[in-house]
């Protein structure tokens, strides 16, 4: 259809109009989920299947007399069957831009014009066939989950042995969470698994052979060799997929929750402990980029046993909506919580030392936050587009505001600046347009430029000593929220 929607490939179609000399587009969508496609008939337009990168096979029959150029651009798992025997004129010369595989004479064989037969198996792996020899060829984005490539297949009564996976196989599978290769494997290409964040990797052999190319695993994916032997990764920790579908990294009595699969979705309950093998890990971190991605999370319920929260951990988490970090806490890693939009309560626990920068960025949903007195500076961008915040609490100890910490909170009616503060940075308050009135210590001796800029409401400045008054360095007109203001109140009297 022509209207957008969550899980829809947006294509745009091109077509003439009624002067033939120019072109009109028409922008539509796919569903993602496509696979198949069989045509009845008709002309295929410009870009008509542009980027719909997870469909594996499209049938085109006799009857389609025209297709446009570019019409399967970015298709790169797709194979195309066409009932004609070969490319007819009115096929624009680059209808096949990207080189999918194409079978020609569709209906009477099952080989590709480059010899292979393609083939994607029930488990939804894709295969290229040809002299009794098998390759994992471009796969479909959205595999998931745990797969074991197989040593041989078999396909119309013949077997085939799977040697080898080619370049860019798995490339952004990004909720593949184990891959288990065979011993029979004699070629990895290069980027095979690139992008594969939540992947842990399990190879029969003891070692890579030499055919494998040097950038097989260009992702750093964990591998855990001699895997019929072993559980331990290279990197000397054990990665385990719990019940409940969260990752973990497990090494001397410790967990950490490391890249989950993107499809993670609800509500999440993380424990304190877990159990694997016989041994108890204490769950003590959350990892960068722990949950990034997963859209549909809608909560998370962190255990006291968690000390830190990695740099991007609930990052594009676009659906989370309640966040309690506990005590135990110190440290919240930079865009820990980056456009966690519908995020709007959210409480930090009283042991907080440091909040990273961009923390909160543009947690556009946050009505109210209370930092803990254990903080010590806010960072930049950390609240950076939280338009709905309407008050803030700042400790006592924090020595700095930096650069952009509350651009465009559009909402925010007041703040108080406690008396440790010492600067504040450039465009700190940029268009908090809602602001009305500023209180600033004593120990102010530097405002950066902009840190008032667009403050078109604020009516008062409060403050408790005229002399450090004049003495802060102000980086510019609009870094003295005095532009807007007009009334400056010392110790509640307004000076004339």
């Amino acid at each position: 259809g022509t209207s957008s929607y969550t899980g829809g490939t947006s294509v745009s179609q091109r077509y003439y109009g009624s002067d033939t000399s120019s072109t009109t587009s028409t922008t539509y969508y796919i569903p993602s989920t496509l696979r198949s496609v069989t045509l009845t008939g008709g002309n295929i337009l410009y870009g008509a299947f542009y980027n719909c990168s997870l469909l594996t096979s499209i049938t085109i029959p006799d009857s389609v007399t025209s297709i446009d150029s570019y019409a399967f651009y970015g298709c790169s798992s797709l194979t195309i069957y066409c009932e004609v025997a070969s490319k007819p004129s009115g096929w624009d010369s680059n209808w096949n831009y990207s080189k999918c595989s194409v079978v020609w004479d569709c209906n009477n064989t099952d080989i590709a014009s480059d010899g292979y037969i393609y083939y994607v198996a029930e488990n939804g792996i894709r295969y290229s066939l040809k002299e009794g020899k098998a390759t994992l060829v471009r796969q479909s984005a959205n595999l998931s989950g745990d797969i074991i490539i197989p040593s041989s297949i078999n396909y119309n009564g013949s077997s085939y042995n799977v040697t080898s996976i080619g370049s860019s196989a798995f490339s952004g599978c990004r909720s593949l969470t184990n891959v288990t290769i065979p011993d029979s494997l004699t070629s990895i290409g290069s980027y095979a698994f690139i992008g594969c964040s939540s992947l842990t990797i399990y190879c029969e052999l003891a070692s890579k052979p030499s055919e494998w190319d040097s950038n097989w695993n260009s992702s750093g994916c964990p591998v855990i060799w001699d895997c019929n032997n072993t559980d331990i990764a290279s990197d000397g920790y054990i990665y385990y997929v719990a019940e409940n579908g969260i990752r973990y990294a497990l090494k001397e009595g410790k967990a950490t929750l490391v890249r989950q699969s993107v499809n993670l979705s609800g509500d999440i309950i993380i424990p304190s402990s877990i159990s694997y093998n016989g041994s108890s890990y204490s769950v003590t971190s959350i990892g960068s980029s722990a949950f990034y991605g997963c859209s549909s999370l809608t909560s998370v319920t962190i255990p006291n046993s968690v000390t830190s929260i990695g740099s991007s951990a609930f990052y594009g988490c676009r659906s989370l909506t309640n966040v309690t970090i506990p005590d135990s806490v110190t440290s919240i890693g930079e865009k820990a919580f980056y456009e966690c939009r519908k995020l709007k309560v959210l409480t930090i626990g009283d042991c907080v030392t440091s909040i990273g920068s961009s923390a909160f960025y543009n947690c556009s949903s946050l009505t109210s936050i209370t930092i803990p007195d254990s903080v010590t500076s806010i960072g930049s961008s950390t609240f950076y587009n939280c338009s709905s915040l309407t008050s803030i609490t700042i400790p006592d100890r924090v020595t700095s505001i930096d650069s952009s910490a509350f651009y465009n909170c559009t909402s925010l009616t007041s703040v108080t600046i406690p008396d440790c503060v010492t600067s504040i940075g450039s465009s700190a308050f940029y268009r908090c347009s809602s602001l009305t009135s500023v209180t600033i210590p004593n120990s102010v001796t530097s405002i950066g430029s902009s840190a008032f800029y667009r403050c078109s409401s604020i009516e008062e400045v409060n403050i408790t000593d005229i002399e450090a008054w004049y003495k802060i360095s102000f980086s510019g007109a609009y870094s003295n929220p005095l532009y807007y203001a007009h009334n400056l109140y010392l110790n509640g009297e307004l000076v004339t």
